[in-house]
């Protein structure tokens, strides 16, 4: 066991991770961050390849929620967490959700006018900008929501001069020049209390003890962690994510070149409710999105430049949980869309597909399987029931939440509204767990903020 003592132990660094190891070393702690994934230099990876996904996503991303339908989803295990692969996209916390939290949770202290310091710090810190051009795919949603009178806005990025500001950019180089220790390829097995004064944080490479310990492994990884350390308390039962169905578009014209420009426009003409947007779309997520169509490799080899993949993603119509069993490397996780979720995932799609044909598409393939492509109007209803179906339809997520809300209803949440337990002390979570429902929009900018705001009291306090 290392003999050191840390005054704080930082269990992630996506994000949250980050962001808590950076201002607990700057303000003097004595602190300690441990990752399990690996680190890689900005570019030594190409992005959004499969090699990409074979070194830096958890179980090379192939992961998935039980129940109808399945949901796929994707989590970053790399130094600098979902940072690292991500599109950068950045939201500010939407206040009519964080109006609904101060009810729903008892959240205190989290009005988008309390936040605002914090978003305005994290925005400069990550030079927060909007794209100077924009991919044609990106450019097909901005023009058909201009025709059809809808309601799109084009977001922003922690992007500056074409270069990622990732964590392993921004705010972990800070944490290391502040002091922090750094370890990784180190997976946690347990976390346990000593006396209670100290924690214990047993891993593959070791224990190390700590005072106050700070779980930011992502909504997944810290329910997991907890509940295999005996610490279950309102942990794992609120999980919640974002349903994304997706449809592949062939036009006439070159819409794709798979270059290093990110689609930022998004159509909110139905959010919170549902939201549309371009996926990546280089040949290998083309090739993925058409497996359930009898079309030739030479096809896609072919034509990929002409086609380009977009989404569909829904808000609050579902709702998960995350339970952990002995000797079982990976938690269980399960996700149910209730029937109305079916509905408005399948009324999106629609309006989605009537947008692409408006815009020259020429065909469409939609996520679900032993469906028809599309070619006109019409077939979009013939191959897009009004309720999606459980068993065919196909849905994946990349945005994971809630699995530890926080606020002051001590029967919903595990930690109060700055992230400390309300049942264990010295004991802390930092990431997206902490967010108490979906966002409906890109949450890596509200789990900056807050965790930002949650770290300065925690100094303030300490």
């Amino acid at each position: 066991m290392n003999n050191c003592v840390y005054d704080n132990i930082v269990l992630g660094s996506g994000a949250g991770g980050a962001i808590a190891s950076a201002l607990l070393s700057e303000h003097g702690k004595k602190v300690l961050l441990i990752e399990e994934g690996n680190r890689f230099e900005l570019g030594e990876v190409t992005s959004f390849s499969k090699e990409e996904m074979l070194l830096k996503y958890r179980n090379s991303g192939v992961t998935f929620c039980w129940g109808k339908p399945k949901i796929s989803y994707v989590e970053g295990k790399v130094y600098g967490g979902g940072s690292e692969i991500n599109a950068g996209l950045y939201h500010r916390p939407p206040k009519d959700i964080l109006d609904r939290w101060k009810v729903d949770f008892q959240l205190r202290d989290t009005s988008l006018c309390d936040l605002e310091p914090f978003c305005v710090k994290v925005e400069s810190d990550l030079n927060i900008s909007y794209a100077e051009k924009h991919p044609s795919s990106s450019l097909i949603l901005k023009r058909g929501a201009e025709k059809l009178g809808w309601n799109y806005v084009d977001v922003p990025r922690w992007f500056y001069k074409n270069k990622r500001q990732s964590m392993s950019q921004t705010y972990l180089p800070r944490a290391v020049r502040a002091g922090c220790d750094v370890i990784t390829l180190c997976k946690v097995k347990k976390i346990k209390k000593i006396n209670n004064q100290k924690w214990l944080v047993e891993t593959n490479r070791g224990a190390f003890e700590c005072i106050d310990l700070f779980v930011c492994c992502g909504a997944i990884q810290t329910a997991s962690i907890l509940q295999r350390s005996g610490i279950r308390k309102n942990i794992g039962d609120n999980f919640q994510l974002h349903p994304t169905v997706k449809t592949v578009a062939l036009f006439n014209e070159n819409v794709n070149d798979y270059s290093n420009e990110i689609p930022t426009h998004q159509i909110k003409e139905f959010s919170p409710s549902i939201s549309f947007g371009c996926s990546i779309s280089s040949p290998a997520h083309l090739a993925a999105g058409l497996a359930d169509y009898d079309l030739s490799a030479d096809f896609i080899a072919d034509n990929w430049k002409r086609m380009a993949t977009f989404y569909c993603m829904g808000h609050g119509v579902g709702t998960g949980k995350i339970r952990s069993f002995p000797f079982i490397d990976n938690p269980i996780v399960s996700y149910k869309i209730s029937e109305k979720g079916l509905k408005k995932l399948a009324f999106g799609l629609r309006k989605l597909s009537e947008l692409l044909l408006n815009e020259g598409a020429i065909e469409l393939f939609p996520s679900i399987t032993k469906s028809s492509s599309i070619k006109n109007k019409e077939d979009i209803y013939q191959s897009i029931p009004s309720k999606l179906s459980k068993d065919l339809t196909k849905l994946m997520s990349i945005h994971l939440f809630s699995s530890c809300p926080m606020g002051e209803d001590k029967k919903k949440c595990p930690v109060n509204s700055f992230g400390k337990s309300h049942f264990i002390k010295g004991l802390y979570i930092a990431d997206a767990s902490l967010l108490c429902t979906s966002l409906g929009v890109n949450p890596q900018g509200s789990v900056m903020a807050i965790v930002y705001r949650n770290i300065m009291q925690y100094l303030r306090k300490n």
